[in-house]
Formats: structure tokens, C-alpha cells, sequence
């Protein structure tokens, strides 16, 4: 199998793999959702929120204008482990883990769901009716459907490695051997980093090893603005400040998505890390929390 063949575009969160496995995999994530467990150290409060169809896992620190962290596919919220204490300084952070992914319930097969709709529900039940929106790769996707759904509600958007389509494809494909294809998929990321990857490796293939891999054993329910993403953000002309920041050894799919992205935004603007690829906020924290809070204090 070419890891290789199953990217469209950039977007790792549209794969659509058939499989052998047992339906077991489906199996909903979390027996005991009355978990609220607060670090007295850290500040960090952690729980589940039932957001009608699901339990969602998420994490909250700091005080202030809230501010939602979405992460990429493969990966849960422990990805912005350099930016969540660091920002909740400043702002009251959310950092969650996306349906399929870490904590949170597994989709149901065969139902269609949406991750933007999620994170509506998610901020509704919070009670948080604006935020500041900070994606990744797959949380990239997810924030600019949010920003095109609902951009009332967005007070500014961040992406990194960010993808937006003008349509879905699917390529499915056949998955053997679990255990094989996240050491393979392991390897294509590494591959489109920078020239940190070996410091972010160990934590990146920890994240990757507990993944429950649901969306390489099922094939993942489609959802997609209609009208697609594209023509909502051109004909709502969204007045939200956008920053893209765009690692500079990344994929050149991903890349050529930003700069999509940066031209048909109103207010967007972007930065370029230097020796950063795919996973820019692991690779170079410092250089990308700066970025991003540079970005944040010229928003009003």
C-alpha cells in the first residue's frame, strides 16, 4: 500500500478506507463520561461534554476570551502541549479531541456527522459564543467550515497546513494490517516535516500508536458544505481576520491550499516558518506561538 495514494489534496481527514477488521472497532470510547478531574498545578480542568450524539473529551485552562485549538488526523488535542499552557496565559483555552479521534466517541457507521457541527455544539453547551479558532491540517479543515457556517461566531481564524476543497474524492483503500500502516503513516508525515522531525517523532508516534485508527478501519460517513466551502467564504466575504501560517518544508499540496485559501479570504493574511513542514506548532513552538500572538494583538 502507498500511503502516498490516499492524500487528496492535503486533507488527512477525508480518507475513506474499506476493511476486514470486526465492527468491535466502533465501539463507543467512553464508559464513564462524569469525569471532571482539575490539576491544581497546571490549572487544567478536564471533562466530557454530551453534545447530543456524542461524548467530547476537551480540556480548559486559562481565563478570558476563549480560544478553541483543533487538531490534525491521526493525533489528538495533545499536539498543542507547547501552545496550550503558554496561551491560556492570555486567553481561556479549549483544546478537545475530534469525533474518532483520542477521547472522544467514535462515529457511528453508516451516520453522517460533522466535525464544524460539533464544535458548534461543543461552544453552545460551554457557553461560548465567540472564539478565537486555531486548526491544523484536518482542525484547519474544520475551522474554515466553522468560519464559513458561522462566521458571527468566530472572532479570528488561525491555520497551519491548511486545506480547503472544491470538492471530495475518495480513494479507498484496503487495510491489512493495522499495526503496519501507522509505522507507514508515521513515515509519510515525517516525511513532510521539517528538519525537527526527530525531536517530534517520539510524540508524534505516541499519539499515532493510541489512535484508535476508526477512520482506517470504517468507511467514514461524508459531509460537505453546500455550497462548498469556496463559494460560501466568497459570497459571505466573512470581515474575520485570517492568519495562515505555512511551514516552509511542508507539501507543496498543502502549501498551494494556503495561498487558495489566503486569496479568496478577505482578511487574510500569512506567515512562513523556516524549518517547519506539516506539524509547524511541534516542530517550531516558539517561532509559531509567536506568530500566532502577534497575529492575535492586532485583532480587535
Amino acid at each position: 500500500m502507498k500511503l502516498r495514494s490516499i492524500i487528496i489534496g492535503c486533507c488527512f481527514c477525508v480518507m475513506m478506507l474499506s476493511t476486514a477488521f470486526g465492527a468491535e472497532q466502533s465501539q463507543q470510547t467512553n464508559m464513564n463520561v462524569n469525569i471532571a478531574v482539575s490539576d491544581g498545578n497546571s490549572g487544567i480542568v478536564k471533562k466530557y461534554v454530551d453534545i447530543g450524539d456524542a461524548y467530547v473529551y476537551y480540556e480548559i485552562a486559562g481565563e478570558g476570551t476563549p480560544m478553541i485549538l483543533i487538531h490534525a488526523h491521526s493525533v489528538d488535542c495533545r499536539m498543542w502541549d507547547s501552545q496550550f499552557l503558554e496561551l491560556a496565559k492570555h486567553y481561556k483555552v479549549i483544546r478537545y479531541d475530534l469525533r474518532g479521534y483520542g477521547k472522544t466517541d467514535r462515529p457511528v457507521p453508516g451516520e453522517k456527522f460533522s466535525h464544524a457541527e460539533d464544535l458548534h455544539k461543543l461552544m453552545y453547551f460551554l457557553g461560548i459564543q465567540k472564539a478565537h479558532l486555531v486548526g491544523l491540517s484536518l482542525g484547519a479543515d474544520v475551522a474554515v467550515d466553522f468560519l464559513a457556517l458561522y462566521p458571527r461566531q468566530t472572532l479570528s481564524l488561525t491555520v497551519a497546513s491548511s486545506d480547503i476543497r472544491d470538492a471530495f474524492v475518495s480513494q479507498p483503500v484496503q487495510v491489512q494490517n493495522i499495526e503496519s500502516y501507522k509505522k507507514q503513516w508515521l513515515e509519510f508525515l515525517l516525511s513532510i516535516c521539517g528538519p525537527h522531525k526527530k525531536e517530534i517523532e517520539p510524540k508524534l508516534w505516541q499519539m499515532i500508536n493510541e489512535w484508535s485508527a476508526w477512520q482506517a478501519l470504517n468507511v467514514e460517513p461524508v459531509w460537505q458544505l453546500d455550497p462548498q466551502v469556496p463559494v460560501q467564504i466568497r459570497q459571505k466575504k466573512p470581515n474575520i481576520p485570517v492568519l495562515i501560517i505555512i511551514g516552509q518544508d511542508d507539501m507543496q499540496g498543502s502549501k498551494n491550499s494556503s495561498e487558495y485559501l489566503a486569496r479568496i479570504a478577505p482578511k487574510a493574511q500569512k506567515v512562513y516558518l523556516k524549518n517547519a513542514g506539516h506539524f509547524s506548532n511541534m516542530e517550531t513552538p516558539q517561532a509559531f506561538n509567536k506568530a500566532l500572538m502577534d497575529f492575535l494583538s492586532s485583532v480587535k
